[in-house]
């Protein structure tokens, strides 16, 4: 590495450190008040909370990583040409397109620190994070089971009489009407429960009455039991096995996506689809930004360090709506999922090109 690209990569310490602290700050804020009413409503524990966040961390980095690009090349740049240093160069026959090279490889390391986070590390710690939220729906003191209202879980309906608090997590519920959907060619099934145990995961159901509903709407077999257990958690899982997405690998992805289509799912085919695209396409994005934030940068460098920040909201400002709409277009099918995916970074590496070109003329 020559002594001019040490320099100008010094330029993206600092710039970066702060791009990727404030869009974590931004995307970290933007989840916690989705679920700021919940979170308050029931009560949970600060330290479950912080757990949570620190495993969506990983993805948000991941979706952090282009802005901050963006961010330190664009000051790392506007700081060289306000300061007068881009001249000297230029004048010694150093072309742009050699000023921007460091900066353009180090938003390609970006990149690939950023796939190989996706690849790696997200699927796990999505997995545990959702394992996490699931935890926290279950153990908050003011419950979601609520008495005389409808609960819907997986292909159950819950009506509960009355619902009184029992220990760390657990309730205890009266009178349980529980309305179990058909599945494949069977019927439905209606339970009557006396008394029901609810704990992080297993409902236990005593004093049972199972009503086996027929065609016509008739009770076709009826029988008692002192005790029944629903594992609600598990049922959930099984059903179709529609894991989150984002804690499946890239590979794991496109077999779901094929699976799907094939048997007569497009829907979820091109759901998986989109995401399994994306999951290199987002990467990527550091490198586009990078690409485009360097030429524009120069080009407004006179307007100082306040310029070369607006700089760097607009290209995310852009970039991110861009992506927005190619995922709307590829999820209702006007766009094929890969060209949906791929659209934004190749408009922005087209815009790129260009831009680095006129910058040398």
């Amino acid at each position: 590495m020559r002594r001019l690209d040490r320099y100008i990569l010094g330029e993206l310490g600092v710039p970066l450190g702060i791009g990727v602290g404030i869009a974590l700050m931004l995307l970290i804020g933007t989840v916690l008040f989705s679920y700021l009413d919940e979170i308050l409503a029931r009560r949970v524990p600060v330290l479950l909370v912080a757990r949570w966040m620190a495993l969506r961390l990983p993805e948000l980095l991941v979706n952090a990583l282009p802005m901050a690009m963006a961010f330190a090349v664009a000051l790392g740049v506007n700081r060289l040409a306000h300061d007068s240093e881009v001249t000297p160069m230029r004048m010694a026959g150093v072309s742009f397109r050699r000023i921007a090279s460091p900066l353009i490889g180090a938003s390609l390391v970006a990149s690939l620190a950023a796939y190989g986070l996706a690849e790696k590390v997200v699927p796990s710690a999505t997995c545990e994070s959702n394992r996490l939220f699931m935890e926290i729906w279950l153990r908050s003191p003011d419950p979601a089971i609520q008495q005389e209202r409808f609960l819907h879980v997986g292909r159950y309906h819950f009506y509960i009489g009355e619902v009184v608090k029992e220990g760390r997590g657990g309730f205890r519920l009266q009178d349980v009407l529980i309305y179990e959907s058909a599945t494949g060619s069977g019927y439905p099934v209606w339970y009557f429960a006396r008394s029901a145990t609810v704990g992080r995961r297993r409902w236990v159901l005593r004093d049972v009455v199972r009503r086996d509903i027929g065609s016509g709407g008739l009770s076709v077999h009826e029988t008692r039991v002192p005790e029944l257990t629903l594992d609600l958690e598990r049922d959930v899982d099984l059903a179709g096995d529609l894991r989150d997405p984002q804690e499946l690998s890239g590979p794991v992805l496109r077999r779901k996506a094929e699976a799907f289509e094939a048997t007569g799912s497009p829907e979820l085919g091109t759901r998986f689809r989109m995401i399994y695209h994306l999951r290199l396409a987002v990467p990527l994005a550091c490198l586009v930004f990078g690409a485009i934030a360097a030429p524009v940068g120069i080009r407004f460098s006179r307007g100082g360090t306040f310029v070369g920040v607006l700089v760097s909201i607009a290209i995310g400002f852009l970039y991110w709506n861009a992506m927005f709409l190619a995922r709307v277009l590829g999820g209702n099918g006007t766009l094929p999922a890969a060209v949906a995916a791929w659209l934004p970074n190749g408009v922005g590496a087209v815009a790129a090109v260009w831009l680095i070109g006129r910058a040398d003329r």
